[in-house]
């Protein structure tokens, strides 16, 4: 996930399209749906009854919403210390539905692998452990380096567990479960 440079020094911003299956399927729902729509307008007046024509219709225009949200969605994640949140959203463009917690109750920054989905995330977690997901990726390079600038940005520990066997780096084989990898400082952001 692509860090967005903003003029603001007191955020940080992700923001990525979303993957490449549902894309595709969003294109898919996004050619039913304007083949029906546009089915309606071709047919002959008297080969559809009214009701079967409403509902093609209706079905049409059900379909193309939902593709086009799904060829042109966006997934964001944010952390804004003026407002004293960290916020993931997912919209057109711009945020339509949002999700935040308050960074007064972040304790710390971990970024883990999970093997079974060959996926990694980033989680935040507050002072009694609960965890709060932050990022995810299918690349553990992405995370590390996430979960670096957001642990450096907030100026909490980061615990890194995204190391395996097959994809380890002599600096991360020295970083267990138990210790805090001291995070490189972030990039200075674009002004």
């Amino acid at each position: 996930m692509p860090r967005v440079h903003t003029a603001s020094a007191n955020s940080l911003v992700y923001v990525r399209r979303f993957r490449r299956p549902a894309r595709l399927l969003g294109m898919l729902f996004l050619a039913v749906g304007i083949s029906l729509c546009v089915g309606q307008w071709l047919a002959p007046p008297a080969a559809m009854r009214p009701s079967a024509r409403a509902i093609a219709l209706a079905a049409g225009l059900l379909c193309t919403l939902l593709g086009g949200t799904l060829l042109l969605g966006r997934a964001g994640r944010a952390i804004d210390h003026a407002t004293g949140t960290a916020t993931r959203w997912w919209g057109l463009g711009i945020p339509l539905l949002r999700r935040s917690r308050s960074l007064a109750e972040i304790a710390s920054v971990v970024s883990l692998a999970d093997d079974r989905a060959r996926d990694y995330a980033v989680y935040l977690l507050d002072a009694s452990g609960e965890a709060w997901e932050f990022l995810n990726s299918r690349d553990a390079a992405v995370v590390r380096q996430v979960a670096a600038e957001v642990a450096a940005f907030l100026g909490r520990p980061w615990f890194d567990q995204t190391y395996m066997a097959a994809d380890t780096t002599p600096a991360m084989q020295t970083a267990g479960a138990e210790e805090a990898v001291t995070p490189p400082p972030p990039p200075e952001p674009h002004q």
